[in-house]
């Protein structure tokens, strides 16, 4: 079959890029013509330019200020990252044109997901019809497609049972949704888990395995930064006589010693994958290092990004690794026996929903 995948795959984000690689590489695994339909919404890409005024200048004077004094030094790294990112997006996945108004007649099905494509707050503060199939004349399928509501509203119940009621299949990433989603449509509504699990070794394989540094190194990856997380892998660093490296969602002016700015979605895989241990406030760095079989912490924020860190956890039986922000942890190795056979068990159920809904 020809299949089309819609997500957020323009996004240099390293969780976005890797769901969407991880999908395409699963769907291909089984036979199929896959392509990733190259839909960029200006919503998406605005964030994420080789370079920006917003870079320079802000409304407040000190931050300005502050810009200007470290911007003439990160020029040139906020171009390599960019390129790192695009070549990534060019060469690995199968990039198929958009046109607006697209019918998608000549696929077989499309594929919805994953990623937080029905969260209105990053689709311009309403739902984007795109990424709900709106006019495909072809069997339509959410994948693990995300929204953090803990409510929905009127006008959102409406929309949901009018798009959602044509689907083949539809498949949320957070049990909160499901729940939401199953009290409003007529139609069974699955707990899918992300792209990154599902394919699994799949993913890792489809990268190069190339040791990042050559040194012993503990792994930082936050998308928002918290010191205590910081201090904790320095911690354990000097414990084991390790260096840190931390890797940022963007490129930030604090602990820039430390930081690959540049890092490319492949340096990223590698770099969780050759660490003595992992430190992340990230699902998609907790989803990461469970298929590399990495020793790592996850640590709570006690906001919406806990939910699904805590979901995976739970399927994996690694709730331990969930932690808070203590000023002292004690490391511990992970046994791995038993983790692999819970995921699977997660994933087998994931697998026959794709199945079902494409037969």
């Amino acid at each position: 079959m020809k299949l089309g995948i819609l997500t957020f795959h323009c996004a240099h984000n390293y969780g976005a890029i890797l769901q969407c690689f991880g999908l395409q590489e699963y769907l291909k695994s089984l036979g199929h013509d896959v392509y990733v339909i190259d839909y960029r919404p200006r919503y998406l890409t605005r964030g994420y330019k080789r370079h920006s005024l917003r870079n320079w200048i802000c409304s407040k004077p000190l931050l300005t200020m502050q810009k200007l004094m470290n911007e003439p030094f990160l020029y040139k790294t906020r171009s390599e990252r960019y390129d790192n990112f695009n070549a990534f997006i060019e060469t690995k996945l199968r990039l198929y044109p958009y046109t607006k108004g697209m019918d998608f007649s000549e696929f077989d099905a499309i594929f919805l997901g994953s990623d937080q494509i029905w969260e209105a707050s990053i689709t311009d503060g309403k739902f984007d019809d795109v990424f709900f199939g709106t006019g495909a004349k072809c069997k339509v399928i959410s994948y693990a497609a995300s929204n953090k509501a803990k409510v929905l509203t009127s006008q959102e119940i409406d929309y949901y049972q009018q798009h959602l009621s044509k689907y083949a299949g539809i498949g949320v990433r957070e049990i909160t949704l499901q729940k939401l989603l199953s009290d409003v449509i007529r139609k069974p509504v699955v707990f899918t888990v992300d792209p990154t699990i599902l394919a699994g070794n799949l993913l890792t394989d489809g990268i190069e395995s190339k040791r990042p540094i050559e040194q012993k190194y503990v792994l930082v990856y936050e998308i928002v930064g918290h010191q205590k997380v910081i201090e904790q892998a320095k911690l354990y660093a000097k414990k084991i006589g390790a260096r840190v490296v931390m890797l940022n969602a963007y490129i930030e002016y604090t602990e820039k010693r430390i930081c690959d700015f540049t890092a490319s979605p492949s340096d990223f895989v590698n770099y969780i994958r050759y660490a003595e241990c992992v430190f992340t406030t990230s699902f998609h760095g907790t989803a990461i290092s469970i298929i590399c079989n990495t020793n790592f912490y996850s640590f709570k924020q006690h906001n919406a990004s806990d939910l699904r860190i805590s979901s995976l956890l739970s399927i994996a039986g690694l709730n331990d690794r969930f932690v808070e922000m203590v000023d002292d942890l004690d490391i511990k190795q992970i046994d791995y026996s038993n983790v692999l056979k819970n995921v699977e068990m997660a994933t087998e159920i994931s697998r026959d929903f794709i199945k079902h809904a494409l037969s």
